[in-house]
């Protein structure tokens, strides 16, 4: 990590006499190394997109800050809303330096059918936030007609017609 450095220098000389002399110089600042001097801009939130009424599951927040990158010295409190008043929800939490700006939550519920939304906010600076939809719906049982089950019915039957050898 930390800033690299090139400085190049080159002289040229054409077939006419005339000399072109120039120079360049390129900083290349590596991701995070500047962490400690900007500021919290956002979290990534993220989950799962779909779930079963009731059953449990997990999401991460990460702490990012202005330049894009993990905000590894976030020590920040978070704080959790749903747009589900019957879900159940961490508890505010307060990141450790362990963190290193990413933790994950989990024993999440949301029981109630239809898309849901789940926020995370940073409690001293509610503009700090970021959301996650979540579609809420009951599994799905395909229908006895579907193609694939019908493959597997019409396997049966070839099985069930064995020859007998006397």
């Amino acid at each position: 990590m930390g800033i690299t450095r090139a400085f190049d220098v080159f002289c040229n000389r054409s077939r006419r006499g005339l000399l072109t002399i120039g120079a360049s110089f390129a900083i290349a600042v590596a991701p995070g190394s500047l962490s400690a001097t900007v500021i919290l801009d956002h979290f990534d939130l993220s989950g799962p997109s779909s779930i079963t009424p009731g059953s449990p599951f997990a999401v991460t927040v990460t702490a990012i800050d202005s330049v894009g990158n993990v905000r590894t010295g976030y020590t920040g409190t978070v704080h959790f809303s749903s747009s589900d008043i019957f879900a159940t929800l961490p508890g505010p939490y307060t990141f450790v330096p362990f963190d290193d700006g990413v933790h994950t939550f989990s024993g999440i519920e949301l029981p109630t059918l239809g898309s849901q939304t789940i926020t995370v906010t940073d409690v001293a600076m509610t503009s700090v936030f970021a959301s996650l939809r979540v579609d809420v719906a009951l599994v799905s049982v395909p229908e006895p007609a579907t193609p694939s089950l019908l493959g597997i019915a019409l396997a049966g039957i070839g099985f069930a017609r064995r020859r007998t050898l006397r």
